[in-house]
């Protein structure tokens, strides 16, 4: 991934520099930074009409490719938090006394959402 990332930022920096010649390598590689991170200043840009096109071009492959670097960085994330509970779960000690509380404690909330809805049922009725 990373090194895609890098490949895009290299062949911006070589294909902005065979559009105008006049500039420096650090300006190179300051415009492919800047176009795949699309903050794009505009203080440089291609000045030809195949350096517009290339242009374009990269825009969408370097958007593409840095939506897919810091998908891969998300995923990788996400992966290691639910590995995490995963194993919280696994290393949870599970007793009968705890799994009765649990029902005792579904069942006083189901309860009370029966006399709640209920109540408010018969008040609704006496309303109309």
């Amino acid at each position: 991934m990373f090194l895609m990332l890098g490949v895009c930022i290299l062949v911006g920096s070589i294909m902005i520099k065979f559009d105008d010649e006049e500039l420096t390598a650090a300006q190179c590689f300051y415009f492919a930074v800047i176009t795949v991170t699309t903050i794009g200043y505009g203080d440089i840009s291609p000045v030809s009409t195949g350096g517009q096109v290339f242009g374009i071009f990269y825009c969408l492959f370097a958007c593409a490719t840095v939506a897919q670097v810091l998908g891969a960085i998300a995923g990788s994330y996400i992966e290691a938090k639910q590995e995490e509970a995963r194993l919280k779960v696994l290393k949870k000690k599970i007793t009968v006394e705890g799994e009765r509380a649990k029902q005792v404690d579904l069942l006083r909330a189901a309860t009370f959402e029966i006399t709640t809805t209920s109540n408010i049922c018969s008040k609704a009725n006496d309303i109309a």
